[in-house]
């Protein structure tokens, strides 16, 4: 009888043994792909940030090639009132004083303090600018040379 008690302590060693091996397989099989989701989820997130990134980058330039799209529209206006072809400049004068309005209303593209100062100082002075424009009042062409000095402080 005492030889028959150590073969079930031999089968239970080999089971014990075997439930090792199997977690260990287990285990073996479970943490590679687990570490690469991990590795793959960071760069998920990275790429994620960058594109947010490049985004508010793209809003940005939006605004200042729109500011900078307006300062020449201001230019042209300028050169129809030295030009004394005021009727002209006043037709220029209202797509500018819409495109600053659109501009300052747009909450991504002005988000700039030093721009929206500028666009709000330029879209007070637009009825007397219009009606300068509108009597061919020559001390309009000061007053426009001031604005385009004045706006290119929303190009920079």
């Amino acid at each position: 009888m005492n030889e028959e008690t150590p073969a079930p302590k031999r089968s239970h060693a080999g089971l014990i043994t075997a439930l090792v091996l199997i977690v260990a397989a287990f285990l073996a099989g479970l943490i590679p792909p687990t570490l690469r989701a991990r590795r793959i989820s960071d760069e998920v997130a990275r790429a994620q940030q960058r594109v947010e990134e490049l985004n508010a980058e793209l809003v940005r330039t939006r605004a200042d090639l729109e500011a900078l799209r307006l300062r020449a529209q201001l230019g042209d206006l300028m050169l129809e009132a030295e030009r004394n072809n005021f009727g002209n400049a006043a037709a220029m004068a209202t797509r500018f004083f819409d495109g600053v309005a659109r501009a300052a209303s747009d909450p991504a593209g002005g988000a700039a303090s030093q721009r929206r100062q500028v666009f709000a100082a330029v879209l007070a002075r637009r009825d007397e600018i219009s009606a300068d424009l509108a009597r061919a009042d020559a001390a309009v062409k000061q007053k426009l040379t001031r604005m385009y000095i004045d706006f290119g402080a929303a190009t920079q």
